[in-house]
């Protein structure tokens, strides 16, 4: 989780990661199959795309400890189960199941101390959002933990869309 936490990853990405795919040096560089981007490549039977991304040297040390602890195996979250639609489910179950795991956890914060109404108003919403796409989260965590260590405020950040749709 902790490689997802500092890249951002898509779920199935998440799900789907294999340790050959994840480099501890020269350059700790993590490759990921984002499904949700149609290229053209195929990766566990879905249409998408290979990106490579570039986590925090403090994931590093988490992965390289977590990789000598684990059994030996293709996919970081699930064992090889041989064929590519097969892999696919169990990629799939795993998602599922974090996703269950992540919901009861938000539904048992209090709410009533978050930090302040535009924050609890964010993330609540409606109450369907993070409830129907926990995993998401980690998108938005990053989002945040990058906009922190940068000093960057989001209106800077917005401007720099802007200039890029007003080029357009």
């Amino acid at each position: 989780m902790n490689i997802d936490l500092h890249i951002g990853a898509r779920a199935f990405a998440m799900a789907s990661t294999m340790w050959d795919k994840i480099a501890l040096s020269p350059l700790f560089r993590v490759e990921q199959f984002e499904s949700k981007i149609k290229k053209g490549s195929w990766f566990l039977t879905r249409d998408g795309k290979w990106w490579i991304k570039y986590p925090t040297n403090e994931c590093r040390v988490i992965v390289e400890t977590t990789y000598d602890r684990l059994p030996k195996r293709k996919f970081v979250f699930f064992d090889d189960a041989g064929s590519d639609k097969a892999n696919c489910l169990q990629a799939t179950y795993f998602m599922h199941k974090m996703a269950v795991r992540f919901k009861k956890i938000f539904n048992e914060l209090d709410k009533s101390s978050w930090l302040n109404e535009k924050t609890r108003i964010y993330a609540l919403g409606d109450g369907l959002y993070f409830t129907g796409h926990p995993l998401h989260l980690f998108r938005h965590t990053m989002a945040q933990y990058y906009l922190a260590a940068t000093n960057w405020s989001l209106a800077y950040v917005a401007s720099l869309g802007d200039g890029k749709i007003q080029r357009y």
